[in-house]
């Protein structure tokens, strides 16, 4: 840590005047007796001077002291040789005793060592003329020290008065990010919630009626998947909520609680597994994660068919999270080859992309690229396999990863908005059907940033 600059400047001149002072002290033309008499006086002030810099701990009193008596051995060698240069000692312990102590301390010690240096001048047969530039020299050595305190302590109340006046900024910041925050969840709560609310009420009713009337077991157990749907939806909702008000956001935590909603709620077997150590994320990454867990188990539940079966796999390495959602085993083996259009609804695009053709918003212009403004990138893709990043997929994969060339699936439905999640944090994912199912992987870097901002 370096030193503040009046610092810096006064232990530097004062290890000069030490230095001057027993040169001056070993080479002066006087007795022996006396030189080694002010030699010994100027080491003895070297000594004090190196505590003095080094120390940070000693109180008031202690500098006091350290000071006073570093200021009295100089002017014992302006005593013991009145042709030396020991009084530059005395000038640096003025200076010292105004930069360190308050006035009301260091104003009655730097008058008594100014009075009796003036002293010890005119009992030398010093002129008084001379003695009073000595004596006026001394005082302007204490103003140069008092000026300096008075410099940095202004200097740190306007450093400090920036500091407040950024924290209160960011606050001012934060406070209408909150309100802005708090606003839409109450948005939220107050119109999806309850939509949520008197849809699960509706699907109950119809459930109980389709009971009572003895209508189809199909339709009874679609009912209640509906109504377990519409229930996850209300928690869901519950949770954007929780987190537009502060709470922590969803993360790699919470995707075996995923995995068990699945498990519970939609009669979806579901492997759950994690290798490697897991560690905190950013909240970004960690909502990724849990987002796309999400969507590929709900996908799953959507077009795998009767008897599907999934597995989540959680993988940590050293610099890369990566996590896989695979299906199998449904009664939809193969939706590339028994259809196409279902397939590309799966990856999230339009079902003209499943043709070959680009697959475009409404609004696009026909055929090129797949357009619109959450597109990540440009190039046309078959609809089998889906990542995000840029450049053209052919034959029987469309490019969609962060790291791999593609055209991110134009329509913006569900993996569509995950593979450009993925691509804004520096990562990829690729939706791709496998020989009996279908599987979405999402690979996202762990850089130093990612610090403890995922604790669920």
């Amino acid at each position: 840590m370096g030193w503040p600059r009046e610092r810096r400047w006064a232990a530097a001149l004062g290890t000069l005047a030490v230095a001057v002072a027993l040169f001056a002290g070993a080479f002066a033309d006087i007795p022996v007796g006396a030189r080694v008499a002010v030699t010994v006086a100027a080491v003895l002030a070297a000594a004090i001077w190196a505590v003095l810099v080094v120390s940070r701990s000693a109180g008031t009193t202690g500098q006091a002291l350290l000071a006073t008596g570093f200021g009295l051995l100089g002017i014992a060698s302006t005593a013991i040789a009145p042709d030396g240069l020991g009084y530059l000692i005395s000038y640096v312990a003025l200076i010292r005793l105004a930069m360190r102590l308050p006035v009301r301390v260091s104003g009655p010690i730097a008058a008594a060592l100014v009075v009796l240096l003036g002293g010890v001048l005119l009992r030398a047969g010093v002129p008084v003329a001379v003695t009073a530039v000595f004596a006026l020299g001394a005082g302007f050595m204490y103003l140069v020290g008092d000026l300096a305190a008075l410099g940095a302590a202004a200097r740190d109340r306007a450093e400090r008065l920036v500091e407040q006046q950024a924290a209160t900024r960011a606050a001012v910041e934060q406070a209408a990010v909150l309100r802005e925050r708090g606003a839409l969840a109450r948005e939220v709560h107050d119109i999806v919630s309850h939509t949520f609310a008197g849809l699960a009420l509706q699907l109950e009713a119809a459930k109980v009626l389709a009971e009572r009337t003895g209508a189809d077991p199909r339709l009874r157990s679609a009912l209640g998947r509906a109504h377990q749907l519409t229930r996850s939806g209300i928690a869901d909702t519950r949770q954007v909520v929780a987190a537009l008000r502060g709470a922590a956001l969803p993360g790699p935590a919470l995707v075996a609680t995923l995995a068990a909603r699945a498990r519970q709620e939609q009669g979806l077997p579901v492997e759950y597994t994690v290798t490697g150590e897991p560690r905190p994320v950013g909240p970004e990454v960690g909502l990724a994660v849990y987002r796309m867990v999400q969507e590929a188990l709900t996908n799953t539940v959507r077009h795998a068919g009767a008897g599907a079966r999934a597995s989540v796999a959680v993988c940590w390495a050293a610099e890369q999270l990566t996590v896989s959602v695979t299906d199998s085993g449904g009664a939809a083996t193969n939706p590339v080859a028994d259809d196409p259009a279902a397939a590309a609804r799966r990856a999230g695009t339009r079902p003209e992309a499943a043709d070959g053709g680009a697959g475009t918003r409404p609004e696009a212009a026909d055929g090129g690229a797949g357009t619109g403004p959450e597109a990540a990138g440009a190039g046309a893709g078959d609809g089998s396999e889906t990542t995000a990043g840029t450049g053209a997929g052919t034959g029987s994969e469309a490019a969609v990863g962060g790291d791999t060339a593609g055209a991110a699936p134009s329509g913006g439905w569900g993996l569509a908005g995950m593979a450009e999640r993925a691509e804004l944090l520096g990562g990829g994912l690729v939706a791709r059907p496998t020989g009996d199912g279908y599987s979405v992987v999402l690979r996202l870097p762990l850089t130093t940033d990612d610090g403890p901002g995922e604790a669920r």
